[in-house]
């Protein structure tokens, strides 16, 4: 089968199964992610709350932004959601490798390190998120290298 558009604004088939899949995938992992850290963590009711719902916006803006581009018009708020998505990726990418992490240091960790071991986390997780950010968005260094190549006419020269 052809994965083209059939001339109606839906996703074709292919990408339909990858965004159903991608959906899946992410409302499992922000599930393990909830259940690991959220108990660990002590918060009263608010902070579950902020939990839930981040980690629910998080859950639908990865695939949504995935998909912006080929659903979302116009293309400016196309490219925000994408953009968005895209940073929530990368969150969701330190978090999930930390909480695995944590995960296996409980293994051998006394239960006491529970709460500060999902308070590091969570913490870690936005450092890196940040430090990742202010990384991306920095002016890279520009360095002339000349090098020399044997035979070259002199009119390629420069």
């Amino acid at each position: 089968m052809r994965d083209e558009p059939t001339g109606s604004r839906s996703l074709p088939r292919g990408r339909r199964r990858f965004l159903t899949t991608a959906v899946a995938l992410m409302a499992v992992l922000h599930l393990y992610i909830g259940c690991r850290l959220l108990p660990d963590l002590g918060w009263n009711g608010a902070g579950w709350a902020a939990g839930i719902l981040f980690l629910l916006v998080s859950a639908v803006m990865i695939p949504t932004g995935m998909a912006a581009r080929f659903v979302i018009r116009p293309i400016s708020l196309a490219d925000r959601v994408s953009w968005f998505g895209a940073l929530l990726m990368g969150l969701f990418s330190s978090l999930f490798v930390l909480t695995l992490l944590r995960d296996i240091a409980l293994i051998v960790l006394p239960q006491a390190y529970r709460h500060d071991s999902a308070l590091l986390v969570v913490v870690l997780t936005f450092l890196v998120t940040f430090v990742g950010y202010v990384t991306a968005r920095r002016i890279p260094r520009v360095a002339r290298v000349t090098v020399p190549i044997a035979g070259l006419p002199a009119p390629l020269h420069g």
